[in-house]
């Protein structure tokens, strides 16, 4: 039977062990947190946005031909008036979502390929988007003026 003495030393050996246990895990969380947070960081970094001087129906189609360029197939499309919805699976698996909203005379186009982003194929994407809406239209060229023939003589 162990004395008085030997029994608050179990004790206190036992309640550091409680706390370095309790310590521990909160840290663990701790860390845990920190991991989920950076995460998010990464999703909301993943994300690009571009605003357009477009209505949302230009701005779509705008989307649709950059997609076709790129030979990416559509497996998801839905527009309002106001907002729009585009997604795209790759070749090689990965995904791409692509949401727009209207702002009267301007187009916000927002676009994340997979879960954290592939920055590289998100900006291409939108090169190609850009090359659609600021395309130069067909040129009017003025005719030239009929010349009468030289006088013969």
């Amino acid at each position: 039977m162990p004395t008085k003495c030997q029994s608050r030393r179990l004790a206190g050996l036992y309640s550091t062990v409680a706390v370095i246990t309790v310590c521990s895990q909160g840290c663990a969380l701790a860390i845990a947190g920190l991991a989920a947070g950076a995460g998010g960081v990464a999703y909301v970094r993943g994300e690009e946005e571009r605003v357009y001087p477009v209505s949302i129906e230009v701005a779509q189609d705008a989307v649709l031909g950059a997609l076709a360029e790129l030979n990416l197939s559509v497996t998801y499309q839905a527009l309002d008036h106001l907002t729009g919805s585009i997604e795209v699976r790759m070749a090689s698996g990965d995904h791409v979502k692509i949401a727009l909203r209207s702002f009267g005379a301007s187009t916000a186009i927002k676009l994340r390929v997979n879960t954290f982003g592939d920055e590289a194929m998100s900006l291409e994407i939108l090169s190609r988007i850009d090359r659609q809406i600021y395309r130069p239209g067909p040129e009017t060229v003025e005719p030239l003026p009929t010349l009468a023939p030289p006088d013969a003589g």
